[in-house]
């Protein structure tokens, strides 16, 4: 794997209602620079890449590079600019409202590989009872 692109949505894309609430904006900051400094030490990826908003407040760190979103650019402008066959995308979304299906659909039509479970997995384990009842067949 040659680029890694980490794609957290609540941190890319914040909300009026994520922007209240600072507490889930910090852990998926925190979240990001942790895994990108792991996935630093893995010989396969040449560079990694975070997707992140400019209202927020972070430290940048000199090994990731940044793609800023903004009222003018938006995660999809950013990721349409990407090489595909040179990057990989790794996505980390809220279930909520199918944010996550919806994003992934996205992210597939445009051709990128995506490191996270299928559409179908992840509406079948997306709640208890979706789990339950999808085991229980």
């Amino acid at each position: 794997m040659k680029n890694l692109l980490i794609f957290e949505y609540i941190t890319s894309n914040p909300s009026k209602f994520f922007l209240k609430n600072q507490v889930l904006l910090e852990e998926g900051i925190k979240m990001i620079d942790k895994l990108s400094f792991d996935f630093q030490k893995s010989i396969g990826i040449k560079k990694i890449s975070v997707i992140r908003n400019t209202k927020l407040n972070f430290k940048k760190y000199k090994n990731i590079n940044y793609f800023l979103t903004n009222k003018r650019i938006s995660w999809l402008d950013i990721l349409k600019n990407l090489d595909i066959k040179k990057t990989k995308v790794l996505l980390i979304a809220p279930e909520t409202n199918n944010i996550i299906s919806s994003v992934l659909k996205i992210i597939n039509s445009l051709g990128f590989e995506v490191l996270c479970s299928d559409t179908n997995t992840i509406i079948k384990f997306r709640s208890k009872f979706s789990t339950y009842n999808n085991l229980k067949k």
